[in-house]
């Protein structure tokens, strides 16, 4: 080879020996796990490009303020107040999906306060959506949650089994 076609050469081969590195498929379960434990959203993207069906839920739910998508991504709305707390709503939602993704669905039980809280609201009638949501706040630290010993003490071993 000449010198610039090796130079060349030289260069691609360490840029590639790095991006293998950095995209090791499988770098084992402990690192895997320090990962998720060391991020608040266990590696579950935001993505800031809406879907027209989502766009129009919500702008018509100003209220909700994020979402676990069905893609897999956490979607924040752009039409709540100002003074949400955007940070708490994607770690409220990376949850959901964590939960998700692994098939948990928390198995304690419900206080009548909560039970009270949530009437007339879709978690009415889904109390395993109930409890996932109240997981998903007690993580957030959303006070809604009105968690329990028992609920707080459900999180931190599933968060700790990680």
């Amino acid at each position: 080879m000449a010198g610039d076609e090796l130079a060349h050469h030289s260069g691609r081969a360490a840029v590639m020996g790095n991006l293998s590195q950095m995209l090791a498929p499988d770098d084992g379960p402990a690192a895997r796990s320090l990962r998720r434990q060391n991020d608040p959203l266990f590696g579950f993207p935001i993505r800031q490009q809406l879907f027209p069906g989502e766009d129009a839920y919500f702008k018509s739910n100003p209220t909700v303020g994020g979402m676990a998508a069905e893609t897999g991504d956490i979607i924040l709305n752009p039409y709540s107040s100002p003074d949400v707390n955007r940070d708490a709503v994607a770690r409220n939602e990376a949850l959901r999906l964590l939960m998700q993704q692994q098939g948990v669905t928390p198995d304690y039980k419900l206080s009548q306060e909560q039970l009270t809280s949530f009437k007339g609201t879709p978690y009415a009638t889904d109390q395993d959506a109930l409890k996932a949501s109240i997981a998903a706040r007690i993580y957030s630290g959303d006070p809604s949650a009105q968690s329990t010993p028992q609920q707080r003490e459900w999180l931190a071993k599933f968060l700790g089994g990680m």
